[in-house]
Formats: structure tokens, C-alpha cells, sequence
């Protein structure tokens, strides 16, 4: 069971690992791991909700991860500037939703060409 005592790290790595396994699912290689016909629709139904459930786990834990190495390489000691602590949860949280946003936008094209 995950506990508020796990490091944000272990979990970053189980989450990798749930991820890959989900993405087998949902389209696997013949010669990587099969499942049988990944043409089936029933693997991607396995596969996809068992991605989203693990990334937004690893989400949650992402930007207050991010945000805590931000305010150690900079030195800031939270609590002693509100302001500052405000404008740096403002800025990361919009930075984040800005490359994620614009990899949902690129990546389906990469996979055009790709396909």
C-alpha cells in the first residue's frame, strides 16, 4: 500500500513501470510481450484506463516535486514571502499545463507520420 511515507521517487518509478505495463496492453509488439490480437478492442479497454488511473498518480506528485527542486537550486525558504510562493505555484503550474497541453496537440501528428 502507498503511504504518505513513500518517497516521491519510488513512486515516480512504479508508476514508469504500471505505464509500460498499460501501454502493452494497449499495443504491444508481437516480439516485445504479446497478449494475443491486440486488435481487440476489449486490451485497449484494459490498457487505457489502467494509463490514466497510474498518470494522474504521478501527476499529483509531479509539480509539488518540481516546485520543491525550483525553491532548493534558488534558495527559497517557503513561508517567508507569500507572494513569491504564490507567483512560483502560478508559474508552474501554468508551465506545466502549457507543455502538456502542447504535447497533446503534437503528439497525434507525430503519430500520423509515424503510422
Amino acid at each position: 500500500m502507498v503511504t504518505t511515507t513513500t518517497p516521491k521517487k519510488v513512486l515516480f518509478v512504479i508508476n514508469f513501470f504500471v505505464s509500460a505495463i498499460a501501454l502493452l496492453f494497449m499495443g504491444p509488439s508481437p516480439w516485445i510481450f504479446d497478449f494475443g490480437d491486440t486488435r481487440h478492442f476489449w486490451v485497449v479497454l484494459v490498457g487505457l484506463p489502467l494509463l490514466g488511473f497510474i498518470q494522474i498518480l504521478c501527476l499529483v506528485f509531479a509539480l509539488p516535486e518540481a516546485i520543491e527542486v525550483y525553491q532548493v537550486t534558488y534558495r527559497i525558504v517557503q513561508g517567508v514571502n507569500p507572494a513569491l510562493d504564490g507567483r512560483l505555484s502560478d508559474v508552474m503550474s501554468t508551465g506545466y499545463g502549457l507543455f502538456y497541453n502542447f504535447a497533446a496537440l503534437v503528439a497525434p501528428n507525430i503519430g500520423a507520420v509515424c503510422y
